[in-house]
């Protein structure tokens, strides 16, 4: 069987982990590690509580002074080899959710799409959600509420996350995509449009090393699926984002989680209903997980500590 893995790190997402499991597991990823850090909300209790239970692999980190949470994650699992050639992996953050074209009824279908296309890569455009005109802590987000989003041109969707295969063309892993070995033959790339990629996109990188990471818009379709990111949540939610500060930045390095920030990425000018086709099988998911010793509590516990902080908010 061919893994379907799926890379995290988080700090204080625990009210939003189980339904993010819940809905990952329920599409058919097999695999998924989860480097946490600094929690104080009870986060990484309730992921070792999963981990017991063999539904995520989690690692506890401690971050070094001066390194970027999630950078320091990503050397972590390289080093300890947990991807494997042949694999097929995504790098997500707890606030985007993959969704496949319902076509594919699961993440093994659209693999071995995939596979027979020749492809060794899939870019998926951000489809950002807004808070839908929900406040404080929702109970879920893959929900009839949250239907909000942006346009489809909307300049933060050009952003893609890429799902691909591990060989030895991938040199390093990257919040959005790997970086490739520009030694080695191009790696087929399909847009969301189902259309390849040209090499600018495969090799080109920024001054700081990071990879490109957009899609223009002559590129940009959802025909095969993307990416919701519900980056704001409610405004309660995202002052508490903002309090905690990047994972892609050192700790007291500069934030841009500001009002400008706020206003682009809270857009509900109008719906998209795509993930919620994955909604019955989410439910039954979830509803194995908190089953699971231990999972109710440290769940409940996650959204109490929430609670308390947006309460402080006030």
């Amino acid at each position: 069987m061919i893994r379907k893995v799926l890379f995290s790190t988080q700090k204080n997402e625990g009210p939003f982990l189980l339904e993010w499991v819940a809905y990952h597991k329920a599409i058919g990823f097999t695999d998924l590690v989860i480097v946490s850090n600094d929690c104080s909300d009870g986060s990484d209790h309730l992921l070792d509580a999963l981990a017991a239970a063999k539904v995520v692999h989690h690692i506890r980190q401690e971050v070094p002074a001066g390194v970027a949470p999630q950078f320091n994650a990503r050397d972590i699992v390289l080093r300890e080899q947990l991807f494997r050639a042949g694999d097929w992996v995504i790098w997500l953050d707890l606030d985007e959710f993959f969704v496949p074209d319902d076509r594919f009824k699961s993440m093994a279908p659209l693999t071995y799409w995939l596979q027979k296309a020749g492809a060794e890569a899939l870019a998926l455009n951000w489809r950002i959600m807004g808070d839908s005109g929900q406040v404080g802590l929702p109970e879920r987000f893959v929900s009839r509420a949250f239907q909000g989003t942006s346009r489809a041109a909307h300049v933060v969707n050009q952003t893609v996350k890429t799902f691909f295969r591990w060989s030895e063309k991938v040199q390093n892993l990257h919040l959005h995509r790997p970086l490739w070995n520009p030694d080695l033959p191009a790696p087929k790339v399909l847009l969301g449009n189902g259309k390849p990629s040209d090499n600018s996109f495969i090799f080109e990188l920024h001054r700081n090393g990071s990879p490109e990471s957009r899609v223009d818009f002559a590129g940009q379709r959802y025909v095969l699926g993307q990416i919701n990111h519900y980056s704001i949540r409610t405004r309660d939610l995202f002052q508490l984002k903002a309090q905690r500060g990047r994972g892609a930045a050192a700790a007291n390095g500069p934030s841009r989680h500001n009002q400008e920030f706020y206003d682009q990425n809270n857009t509900n000018d109008t719906t998209n209903d795509r993930i919620l086709a994955r909604l019955p099988a989410t439910d039954a998911m979830l509803a194995r997980l908190l089953d699971l010793p231990g999972v109710a509590q440290a769940h409940q516990a996650t959204v109490a500590h929430v609670l308390a902080q947006i309460r402080a908010l006030d």
